[in-house]
């Protein structure tokens, strides 16, 4: 039997379902992967005993990053998870958000923001 392995990002629960949630609220519709759910681990676990893998194993793995500054977290989230959305809104738009997810992130006494994540990891062997 050959083993096999994989591991991605969950986006149900963590920072791009936070975003998310709140462009909503600005009546904008932020795109999530086409089978945003089936980063769930338990979903994970269950489509691989499906495809007929054995001696399956899945597991999520809580990270976090502290960034120092409320504007170095917004930097690092625009560089990456929001840049596509942001490029097509109005720069009141962009604002608008920033100014809720400042509201709604926890910022430390020294102004640092720690954010949290979430990955799936998976392993089973290919009967054969």
């Amino acid at each position: 039997m050959a083993a096999v392995g994989d591991s991605f990002w969950s986006f149900v629960a963590t920072p791009s379902d936070f975003f998310s949630s709140l462009l909503k609220e600005l009546g904008i519709r932020a795109p999530l992967p086409p089978s945003a759910a089936a980063t769930d681990v338990n979903t994970v676990r269950n489509l691989w005993v499906g495809a007929g893998l054995k001696s399956v194993e899945a597991r999520e793995i809580e990270v976090q990053r502290t960034f120092p500054s409320f504007e170095a977290y917004w930097t690092s989230i625009m560089m990456v998870t929001l840049r596509p959305v942001l490029a097509g809104m109005a720069p009141e738009v962009v604002e608008q958000l920033k100014v809720r997810v400042r509201d709604k992130v926890l910022t430390g006494s020294d102004g640092a923001v720690t954010g949290h994540g979430r990955a799936s990891a998976v392993k089973g062997r290919v009967a054969g």
